[in-house]
């Protein structure tokens, strides 16, 4: 437990982040999720989330830090990474989007206007 608690990190976010990467891989992280909906295991269930959440409480940054705002920080951590960009799906949407309207506007600046 001291060896996890002296994980360090800027603040209790940093810190539970570096904890799990230490802990786990991301292809265990991707196969997770917090409630153990639609097949997957529940990380709110394993011994592991206890573990990791004293570890944080331990380190300085995270001294402060209340259970809740960890399980959003672990919630936000396996649901990013079973998307595969690490959290950034709707960033990506919004992106393709944008392409898609900038295409649009070429293709009605191209258009021949019938006059």
């Amino acid at each position: 437990m001291r060896l996890l608690a002296q994980t360090g990190g800027s603040d209790s976010s940093d810190t539970l982040r570096r904890t799990m990467k230490l802990l786990m891989t991301t292809s265990v992280a991707r196969q997770l999720n917090w409630k153990g909906v639609g097949g997957k295991p529940g990380f709110c269930k394993f011994h592991l989330k206890t573990i990791i959440f004293e570890a944080v409480h331990r380190n300085p940054s995270g001294v402060r830090a209340t259970d809740a705002s960890l399980e959003k920080d672990v919630q936000r951590r396996v649901t990013g990474m079973a998307d595969g960009r690490n959290g950034t799906r709707k960033t990506c949407r919004a992106k393709e989007k944008e392409s898609e309207r900038t295409a649009q506007v070429v293709l009605e600046i191209r258009r021949p206007r019938n006059n």
